[in-house]
């Protein structure tokens, strides 16, 4: 297998080259409605407003990408409290393995609701805030009485 730098060069410039919206009106009707907010390869813009249907019918993710894009062993993330987590592995039926990363003791199985819930931005392998969660979206979420 022969390695071309010509190839190679223009994939990682379709890689690294930020997102712009697409200009193409045939192309964005092709891929939803006429009214959507303009998408590029990688990128929604901005959630659909005129249907009130989700804001991407083809991401199977629905508009989550950023958290499920770094959800991967070695990962690292930082919850609501500051502290840092890593994600040692990631389980098909939605069990993930973390451990503290100051404190490697504090090591536990959780649910992938839980590190949604709990995740305030990814810092390995970048820095990446997660949005919260849209209105009406609840994760799993559970009330919590404290008592004393």
């Amino acid at each position: 297998m022969n390695f071309d730098p010509k190839k190679m060069a223009g994939l990682l410039t379709d890689l690294l080259v930020e997102d712009q919206p697409e200009t193409n009106d045939k192309l964005q009707d092709t891929v939803g409605g006429q009214f959507d907010q303009a998408t590029s390869t990688f990128t929604q813009f901005k959630p659909e407003t005129l249907k009130g249907t989700k804001a991407n019918p083809m991401s199977p993710v629905e508009g989550d990408e950023i958290f499920f894009t770094y959800m991967i062993p070695g990962a690292i993330f930082q919850s609501h409290d500051g502290s840092l987590w890593n994600i040692l592995d990631y389980e098909w039926d939605g069990r993930v393995e973390i451990e503290n990363v100051w404190y490697p003791r504090t090591h536990a199985q959780v649910s992938l609701d839980d590190i949604r819930r709990s995740i305030h931005a990814w810092v390995v392998p970048v820095q990446q805030t997660v949005p919260p969660p849209p209105e009406g979206v609840a994760y799993g979420a559970q009330t919590v009485k404290v008592v004393k």
